[in-house]
């Protein structure tokens, strides 16, 4: 398992996360100022200012990805359940936490789905670990390092957060963390996810979806993807 510790260098892993032809970037809120489109500052008008950055992150952050597409000057805007509402033959994801933003998109013809998350490399709290791992996957960290299992249990956590994100527009189905089972290969930085309830999608064949996954200036950063 490669960890950088290198606070200068997070953009690069989160491209190498995903596969071609999907694009992806990110890099710090606090960074990335610029213009919203007319339709996405309505939409966030009533938001506090944490929210308005991170929001604002997000979306010039995919706006430049959508303009390799051709798609650069449309308004990003959220549906009801709260996820971005893509141009149509696009898909994509965003994702941000405390000091870092990225997001990825690619051509829904070639990729079905995408899910990206990024969180703290920080260990997962014990009294969240049942929550979150099924039997499985405790049983999996109980055979790691004691001083691996938190931050493993965070890698969990994060991989099945990107999973929803890449399911949800092809299934509508809401998901628990126990709905997912994850099969984790630290050398090769990959997971699979398995989703029972989901077997017979026609999009999502046998229910499972590949990811991908770094440490990284640390956040540990995870994707999601069907093809």
């Amino acid at each position: 398992m490669i960890i950088s510790t290198d606070p200068a260098r997070p953009g690069p892993c989160v491209q190498a996360l995903f596969p071609e032809p999907a694009l992806a970037a990110g890099g710090d809120p606090a960074a990335l100022a610029g213009p919203l489109l007319p339709e996405e500052t309505a939409f966030i008008s009533g938001a506090g200012r944490k929210r308005r950055m991170e929001f604002t992150a997000g979306r010039l952050l995919a706006r430049g990805l959508l303009d390799a597409f051709g798609r650069g000057g449309l308004p990003l805007l959220n549906g009801e359940d709260r996820a971005p509402r893509w141009p149509p033959g696009l898909v994509g994801s965003i994702s941000h936490t405390r000091g870092y933003c990225a997001a990825v998109v690619a051509p829904a013809a070639v990729i079905w789905g995408l899910g990206l998350d990024v969180e703290p490399a920080s260990p997962l709290k014990p009294g969240l670990q049942e929550r979150i791992c099924t039997r499985a996957e405790r049983s999996w960290l109980l055979g790691r390092p004691a001083d691996e299992r938190g931050r493993l249990a965070k890698l969990l956590f994060s991989a099945k957060e990107s999973v929803y994100k890449c399911q949800y527009p092809l299934s509508h189905r809401f998901l628990s963390f126990q709905d997912v089972q994850l099969e984790v290969d630290l050398e090769r930085e990959t997971f699979a996810a398995f989703i029972p309830g989901l077997i017979e999608h026609d999009r999502i064949p046998d229910g499972m979806v590949a990811g991908r996954f770094a440490f990284q200036a640390g956040w540990v950063l995870t994707s999601s993807f069907l093809k």
